[in-house]
């Protein structure tokens, strides 16, 4: 990715007049986008350095296969064979928020836009 063509598209989208709500995650400045293109370790200092993800949102696959996060292949259960409530609640998925929450976050994490949703 070009980092300057993908400033300008995002300035001319801003521009844009729409009755839509579109918004950017990472919303980052220009410095930080041409950083994020450039540097695979660059992790701007406006974001929480923590992934919340797994608490606020999963997954759910074509297989029925529910995911905690999107940059994983890293399943916590299936909904074909369990209810939704039992897979969120599971221990699958308490053992992941665990060694998250201890980690902060996966070397994959800056390079997904849910880490800067929440």
């Amino acid at each position: 990715i070009d980092p300057d063509i993908l400033i300008s598209k995002i300035k001319d989208i801003k521009a844009t007049k729409t009755y839509l709500d579109i918004s950017f995650y990472p919303n980052l400045t220009d410095g930080e986008i041409r950083r994020y293109y450039t540097d695979f370790y660059f992790l701007p200092d406006s974001y929480r350095k923590r992934c919340l993800s797994p608490w606020m949102v999963a997954y759910i696959f074509p297989d029925g296969s529910v995911g905690p996060c999107l940059s994983l292949n890293y399943s916590i259960g299936n909904v074909k064979e369990n209810k939704f409530t039992d897979i969120w609640n599971g221990e699958a998925a308490l053992r992941f928020r665990r060694m998250l929450k201890e980690k902060k976050y996966f070397p994959v994490c800056p390079r997904c836009t849910e880490f800067y949703r929440f």
